[in-house]
Order: structure tokens, then sequence, then C-alpha cells
């Protein structure tokens, strides 16, 4: 006999934090140097899809919640972006992996075109858990080289306005890595902290879906 949770107001509430928590998976990543950024990108693309995959087989074996899980490529007009569709009960939640480049960055403000982008979108109601600014140089005929990176957790900016894009700058930490870190040296990195967090979060799902098989999942975060 099936149940009908949608008249259980404790089991949508928890089905609605696990919404918004999966919301919360997105990363924000900003490739600097137009001219270098599609092998490199690819490269982190590559790296961020096949943890986020390995996260939703996760969250499909231990939540029945989650009935599929779908990845596409968008347009060409946006060939870093990916999508994850996860259906939740008859809704759907979307998470994007973003590697944007910047046009409009100044050197008298290195990330503020980054930074205002972030804003916009995050006013629009997209959320992302981190946001990297990396920066890479290559003299010709010379693999490129990371240079500079950064990174900073959403939920230490959220307050954050246009008009005070300074104090993003200064909540930002540098990222484990040795100036000059080679491309795919990065990858394998960033890997290790996906991987991390993802560790953080399948665990804490795991624990609450250890339940009798006829009891409804409650998931808090």
């Amino acid at each position: 006999m099936n149940y009908d949770i949608s008249n259980d107001d404790a089991v949508m509430n928890d089905i609605n934090m696990l919404k918004s928590h999966i919301d919360l998976r997105k990363i924000f990543i900003d490739v600097r140097q137009r001219n270098r950024r599609q092998r490199i990108g690819g490269e982190i693309t590559r790296c961020v899809s096949n943890v986020l995959k390995r996260v939703f087989d996760e969250y499909k074996s231990a939540c029945k919640c989650i009935k599929a899980i779908k990845i596409n490529n968008c347009s060409p007009r946006e060939p870093y972006e990916i999508l994850l569709e996860v259906e939740l009960d008859d809704s759907s939640s979307n998470i994007y992996v973003n590697l944007l480049p910047t046009n409009s960055l100044k050197r008298s403000a290195p990330y503020i075109g980054s930074i205002n982008k972030y804003i916009n979108r995050l006013k629009s109601g997209y959320v992302y858990d981190m946001i990297f600014f990396i920066k890479y140089e290559a003299d010709k005929g010379e693999e490129p080289v990371i240079c500079d990176i950064n990174y900073v957790f959403v939920k230490d900016i959220k307050k954050i306005s246009l008009y005070q894009n300074w104090q993003l700058q200064t909540n930002m930490q540098t990222f484990a890595c040795v100036p000059h870190t080679k491309p795919a040296d990065f990858v394998k990195k960033l890997e290790r902290l996906l991987d991390r967090l993802e560790i953080n979060i399948v665990n804490k799902i795991q624990k609450k879906c250890r339940s009798k098989k006829k009891e409804l999942i409650k998931l808090k975060f």
C-alpha cells in the first residue's frame, strides 16, 4: 500500500529541507584569461561533474525521496554549465555547476566583475556553496600554470550587496596549492576538496536514513 506523503506536513517539511540542501550543492568557478579557459575549464568541469555524479548516486541509494537523476550538457553559448536535474516526489530541483569567464574584470578591482555576476545570480535565485576565483597564465607554446586561486564559502557573504564588493575579498581564502600549479594538479586538489564536502553530506544523509523499512525518513541538516 502506497502512502501519500503529501498529506504529512512533517515529512513534506523534511523533503523541502532536502531540496533546499541540494540547491546548495552549486559551485561557481570563475576561470580567468579567456583565450586559455576552454581546456582547463573542461578539466575542472569533468572533475566537478564526476564528484556530483557520485554524490547523487549515494543520495539515490540512501534516500527513496529521489527518483531519478539526469545530466545534460547545456547549449554552446554556455559550454561550461552542467545541469543535473533531480526529481523529488513529483517536483524537481536543479543543480548547476558553472565555469563562467569574466570579460568585465578591471585591473584596479580584479574580482569586481565576477562578484557582480555572482550577486546578480544570487538575487535571481541562484545559490552556490563556494565561489572559486582562478587566474592562470601561459607563455606561447607552454602549458598554462595557475598562479592565483581563491575561494569563499557563500555562507560568509550572504548579506553582501552590490556596493560592498570589498567585503567579499576580505572573506576569501587562498586555495591550498603551490603557486604556478599545473591545471591537472589543481584538478586533483579540487577533487579532494569536493570529496571531503561529499563525504560530510552523504554521511549526514545515511545516518538519517537508517530507519525501519516502513518508516518514512526524516532528513534534517
